[in-house]
């Protein structure tokens, strides 16, 4: 655990002496002399008064190293947060500048990652420090990744239970999320379980009435009446006599039977296209369970250990549309007035469908020794996705369309359900696997009239393979991908001036910290990277920090591993047409 300097002095008055040294005055006769044994037993007494033992005081800062800034239990309960994960994201958020995630500590030791904290209650916090960018030095880390160092009280027992429910004012949206939390520390040890619960129902279009804008090619459930083929610029010459003008669109008339040519002459002109608001999501449907356990305890004086547990099990559903579909119509078909062939638009079937599910499995724990003035860190995990996806893309209509061509089906009326079953379904899925270890030592190597040159040395090893899936109407691609990374990494954090009492720097503290670093990923190269920066607090009041960090990254290898999922009819805002269109 981290120390911070201070001592403590214990004052012991011997007062039971004294008493029995007084009571043994008192048994002596009046007026005669005190005896012998009361006075030697008296004399040393009074020469030794008080006994001196000096300690340090262990209230988990870390020694040599001063926060730039520090949240006390008032500050953290002002944030109103539920969770310190809370917490901690809004600070990331503005300290933050590698995008990399914070640098977690935990009453000095240095933490697997955020979530080893982010499941506590507040409550259970005594402060939080951010440390200065040399910390992040000092733990093996860049300097551009901020450093925080979560305090914990040394005794907190709670049970926490959570629920929300929200719903919009104008309906429909809504969610609930529940969360049952038991937290319990005694010193050292600390236990914390945490289970989540989140549902969120389908917000739709109609619920908001948005309506669509017309397609390039318009179409309704009913139907809309084009020409064939449909860039063509008349329908039938004849329904075009009929209505005294050039025919090039109309809707399909309601009613029962087989639509006449008059009929179609009374909706020339008019394309009213179809309402696709209780078909299209503007909020999916989802729900998510996840268990978060972290247990940490002392196995010996200058050793301790953490665990952590954490499953994740998610489900979502979008809904994106209808299937369109262009069905050809002879003018030999008896369902057809018209004297040409024509073209039917109509949208079909359900609301088309794309469901995700994805479910992760992370364990792993955290030893952490103290040998000498030296601390160091063992850090191992394995961690378990799998991701599968569906995507509807439409109906089948080769059967649909043989039968409207071979004149056994009417595209004017209700078509047969037995036809609109048949989906074509794009799938996709991933699994990954992740296995990693790091070690981390930190301590001093020798002195300087300004105080001590602190090392750091960080090495770690990542195994990683991952296999991924995916169908893009009917063409399969699959893609196998492992991946091995060694990383070292070492810094130098060097006092130049110290300021003090005895007349120190007249400019006041001055640090400098360097660090380099060399990744080795396999089938891709070496990366390497360096970065040198200062500390300058010329009044206690005032720091200035300036640094410089080259780092080569390799990409993400999710990046490269993921399967292509495309998603159709997504409404993207055209900036120069001023429109909005639907794209894949």
């Amino acid at each position: 655990m981290g120390t911070g300097g201070g001592s403590i002095r214990l004052l012991f008055a011997a007062a039971a002496l004294l008493e029995s040294n007084q009571a043994a005055a008192l048994e002596e006769p009046q007026g005669a002399a005190p005896s012998e044994a009361a006075n030697q037993s008296t004399a040393p007494l009074n020469a030794a008064r008080e006994i001196v033992v000096l300690g340090r005081l262990d209230d988990g800062s870390i020694e040599g190293v001063a926060p730039r800034d520090e949240l006390d239990e008032d500050d953290i309960d002002a944030f109103g947060a539920d969770s310190v994960g809370d917490i901690i994201e809004e600070l990331s958020a503005s300290v933050g500048r590698s995008g990399e995630g914070p640098v977690v500590l935990i009453n000095g030791e240095l933490a697997s990652g955020v979530d080893d904290v982010s499941d506590l209650p507040p409550e259970a916090l005594k402060r939080i420090q951010l440390l200065p960018p040399s910390a992040a030095v000092r733990y093996g880390a860049p300097r551009t990744r901020p450093v925080i160092n979560v305090v914990i009280k040394r005794r907190f027992r709670q049970t926490t239970t959570i629920v929300q429910a929200g719903t919009a004012t104008a309906g429909g949206g809504n969610s609930g999320n529940g969360e049952l939390r038991w937290t319990a520390i005694k010193g050292p040890s600390r236990s914390n379980i945490s289970l989540k619960l989140e549902v969120n129902d389908p917000l739709f279009e109609e619920e908001r009435a948005i309506r669509d804008q017309p397609e390039r090619f318009p179409l309704s459930f009913t139907g809309i009446v084009l020409p064939q083929p449909l860039f063509g610029s008349e329908i039938d010459p004849a329904l075009s006599a009929l209505a005294g003008k050039t025919v090039s669109v109309a809707d399909v008339p309601s009613g029962a039977g087989t639509p006449t040519l008059s009929a179609f002459a009374a909706n020339a002109g008019r394309a009213t296209p179809g309402d696709l608001g209780r078909y299209r999501s503007l909020i999916n449907r989802s729900r998510r369970v996840s268990l978060n356990g972290t247990f940490a305890r002392r196995l010996s004086k200058r050793l301790t250990a953490q665990f952590y547990l954490r499953a994740d099990f998610s489900t979502s559903m979008s809904y994106n549309g209808a299937t369109q579909a262009f069905l050809s119509l002879p003018a030999s078909s008896p369902f057809s007035p018209f004297t040409a062939g024509v073209t039917v638009a109509r949208y079909l079937g359900d609301p088309l469908e794309q469901a995700q599910r994805s479910g992760n499995f992370d364990v792993g724990g955290t030893l952490n020794r103290v040998a000498g003035a030296w601390r160091m860190t063992l850090v191992g995990s394995w961690s378990h996705g799998e991701s599968r996806s569906r995507t509807q893309r439409g109906l089948d209509i080769t059967a649909l369309q043989n039968g409207v061509s071979a004149g056994t089906i009417d595209p004017f009326n209700a078509l047969p359900r037995d036809l609109l079953t048949a989906q074509v379904v794009d799938p996709a899925s991933r699994t990954r696997d992740r296995q990693s270890a790091q070690f981390n030592a930190t301590g001093p190597l020798f002195a300087l009239p300004a105080g001590r040159v602190t090392a750091n040395i960080n090495g770690s090893a990542t195994r990683e393979r991952s296999f991924t899936s995916s169908e893009l109407r009917g063409v399969l691609s699959e893609r196998r991908s492992a991946r091995d990374e060694g990383l070292i990494r070492g810094g130098l954090e060097v006092p130049l001036l110290a300021s003090g009492e005895g007349g120190g720097s007249p400019i006041g503290d001055l640090s400098v910290s360097i660090s380099g670093s060399a990744r080795s990923i396999s089938r891709a190269g070496t990366y390497k990277g360096y970065g040198y920066g200062f500390e300058w607090r010329p009044i206690e009041a005032l720091t200035i920090e300036g640094g410089y960090d080259r780092v080569q990254v390799p990409p993400n290898q999710q990046v490269l591993t993921d399967p292509v999922i495309v998603r159709d009819n997504i409404r993207v805002f055209d900036f120069i047409t001023g429109q909005n269109v639907d794209v894949r």
